[in-house]
């Protein structure tokens, strides 16, 4: 969603600094150098795919928020779903699926065709922030507010680094500025209602996706 033309009305109920307890990493960045964010030019990295499943799923998410939280303040060149996809890429190996063409999920199949949802990546569904996790991958088609008061809708993708019973802390691109990584506080109840099922007569929604081996 280009923030340029477009205001999400979730800004709206944000407040800054929510969520009593952030996602942390343990110990410095595993990452002190870019990743490539230009374009994606790998399907599935075998040797990094061999290392991230012998990892703990700790240990998985805790690497995807070290590279994501390099970028911080940083402006990529690219919009939400390719910055995560890319991180997704320099963490684990794994390239996530194009979207579907509702922009609410995700195709089965990754860019050349391999499996990958059920295989890499475990969809969790339409499920509630009180049910989310940490380093969970949020896709959505939300409903968004024109500068003229008109109403449409755009698509999003977030990781959630964090929630209390109130809001939650999202990791993102193209939300605090154009291109460019931040982290934010998302108001849980906003969140429902203009993802919520044809919010306002409009095609919205969402799906909960995990990087983990099935």
């Amino acid at each position: 969603m280009k923030t340029k033309l477009i205001l999400p009305l979730i800004l709206s109920a944000a407040i800054f600094g929510c969520g009593n307890s952030n996602y942390s990493v343990n110990g410095s960045k595993e990452q002190s150098t870019p990743h490539g964010l230009a374009k994606v030019v790998n399907c599935i990295d075998a040797t990094l795919l061999q290392t991230w499943n012998a990892m703990t799923q700790t240990s998985r998410d805790s690497k995807l928020f070290s590279v994501g939280l390099y970028y911080v303040g940083k402006n990529v060149g690219v919009e939400c779903k390719p910055w995560v996809t890319n991180v997704v890429l320099a963490a684990s190996g794994i390239t996530l699926p194009n979207n579907t063409n509702n922009d609410r999920s995700w195709m089965s199949n990754d860019y050349c065709g391999n499996p990958c949802i059920g295989v890499n990546v475990v969809s969790r569904g339409t499920v509630s922030p009180s049910s989310m996790n940490g380093m969970d991958i949020i896709q959505m088609r939300w409903r968004c507010r024109y500068k003229d008061g008109s109403y449409s809708t755009g698509p999003h993708t977030a990781f959630l680094i964090s929630k209390d019973s109130k809001n939650m802390t999202w990791l993102d691109c193209n939300y605090v500025g154009h291109d460019s990584v931040g982290t934010h506080s998302v108001c849980c109840d906003s969140f429902v209602k203009w993802t919520g099922p044809n919010s306002g007569g409009l095609n919205t929604g969402y799906t909960v996706y995990h990087v983990q081996p099935h």
